[in-house]
């Protein structure tokens, strides 16, 4: 991958692996400019250390207890036991059925009865978790998950009854200080322990409620009853929408229904959903579990051997790596929703917008390097960059609080540039660049070649392939 940079006019030489992450550093020093590149390298850099990758936790029952352990994400095998779930005094907690990360330490759980708080730093037994109890539940919560806001929002699924006294799946808001659970609306769906909850990669809320049970034994003429309701649930309202194709399938055969009892996003640009599916057949009540991927259209896929797995197996959470624990780290989404780029006088217009990923020690815009690439996936060629340093916070600026500006406006080449860069209410990130009269190399690339675009900053990072760059002449 060739790249040329120009730093006030001078042109200086760089390297970079292809399809390494680096950033091109600047010195303190030097102004603050913009970097567009094309041209000519001679050396390697040295690629940069990914961060330790997110670790699978669930909750397997011992006896009428549940144990947490740690899970094999390729085959849904049981990696470590790490610990019966109890309160300081030994005594274990009966059905957890829902574990949520609020970072890398602090685990938050729901039993049959109770919220827990569990820090994973502070544990001194051998063989047991010890939880804090932080409130007594009435009905049931079935799953949980944090969003990516600021501060992030711990949600639940609960049974809560109507005015008739029937139980209602209701979309919950949970205060990780006390405990005390909020009710934010009825998400229509089916009632029952088949109520898995979820963020997936795009911010958006799923929600799988309700279960498939096999009648009869000959597996080539199975009877099935019920159904599992997929939907995207509102945050606001707690209520659900059945995207198309609705209710849940399933991609090998009829021994595969049951119901999802819970369900957890693998952070990092792939956004996997995992699942934890309960096969559910009249002739085995306490048939076993499979660990399954989840699409966001409600496919389910089994994971690894086709054996099941550990029985009981709920409680699905990713536990990100510790702040700042050994490298970049990926962001939780990244989309680019436009990107328009003129051959005859270098205008460009870019829209994106990313979360951040579990384990990230957030990204200061006043004062970490910025790069954004627009790269040749043909042949790893840069074909457009912007690559900003810290300089000491003089790069960008915030105009308001949590939005931030970088203009630029050379006289002599008569490059203008305006980067601005906004954090929503919800946790994601706009970012949104114009400029004229920018060094491009699109001589080859068609109208509506397709091209990968990367955006880094600091030590956090995103890319996505197959974007359709719009290339004006």
């Amino acid at each position: 991958m060739n790249i040329r940079r120009a730093i006030n006019g001078i042109r200086t030489n760089t390297a970079a692996r292809p399809g390494s992450l680096a950033l091109f550093l600047v010195a303190a020093l030097l102004l603050p400019t913009l970097f567009l590149s094309v041209g000519a390298t001679d050396t390697e850099a040295a690629p940069i250390p990914m961060a330790p990758a997110e670790v699978l936790y669930g909750v397997v029952p011992d006896g009428g207890d549940s144990r947490l352990v740690t899970l094999d994400p390729t085959d849904g095998s049981v990696l470590t036991d790490v610990g019966l779930i109890t309160d300081a005094g030994l005594n274990a907690f009966a059905a957890v059925t829902g574990l949520a990360f609020a970072d890398h330490d602090m685990l938050f759980a729901v039993s049959s009865d109770s919220v827990l708080k569990i820090d994973l730093s502070d544990q001194i037994f051998p063989n047991f978790v010890v939880a804090t109890k932080l409130n007594i539940l009435t009905d049931p919560v079935h799953d949980l998950d944090f969003d990516d806001g600021v501060p992030r929002v711990l949600f639940g699924i609960q049974d809560l009854p109507d005015s008739e006294g029937n139980p209602v799946p209701t979309l919950v808001t949970i205060d990780t200080g006390s405990g005390a659970v909020s009710p934010v609306g009825a998400t229509g769906g089916r009632f029952g322990p088949g109520n898995g909850l979820a963020f997936a990669s795009d911010g958006k809320l799923f929600n799988a409620s309700g279960e498939v049970m096999v009648f009869g034994f000959d597996p080539a003429f199975p009877i099935l009853l019920g159904a599992i309701d997929w939907q995207q649930l509102n945050e606001s309202t707690g209520a659900g929408t059945l995207p198309l194709p609705n209710p849940v399938t399933f991609s090998s055969g009829a021994d595969f229904v049951g119901r999802i009892s819970s369900m957890a996003l693998r952070p990092g640009p792939d956004g996997t959903l995992f699942g934890s599916l309960n096969v559910m057949k009249f002739s085995d009540p306490d048939a076993d579990h499979f660990l399954v991927t989840i699409d966001t259209s409600g496919v389910v896929t089994k994971v690894g051997d086709p054996t099941p797995t550990t029985k009981g197996l709920d409680g699905l959470a990713f536990r990100p790596p510790p702040v700042g624990g050994g490298g970049p780290v990926v962001f939780a989404s990244f989309e680019v929703t436009k990107l328009d780029l003129k051959k005859k006088n270098g205008d460009f217009h870019i829209h994106a917008k990313f979360r951040l990923g579990a384990g990230n020690n957030d990204v200061d815009i006043l004062g970490e390097p910025f790069t954004f690439q627009v790269i040749n996936p043909d042949n790893d060629e840069i074909l457009f960059e912007l690559n900003l340093p810290d300089a000491g916070g003089v790069s960008f600026s915030e105009k308001r609080t949590n939005k931030f500006q970088y203009k630029a406006h050379n006289k002599s080449t008569k490059e203008r540039i305006d980067i601005k860069i906004d954090l929503k209410k919800n946790g994601e990130y706009k970012f949104h660049a114009k400029g004229k009269h920018a060094d491009m190399n699109l001589d080859d690339l068609e109208r509506n070649a397709l091209v990968l675009v990367r955006l880094t900053i600091g030590d956090d990072s995103g890319d996505v392939s197959g974007v359709r760059a719009k290339i004006k002449k």
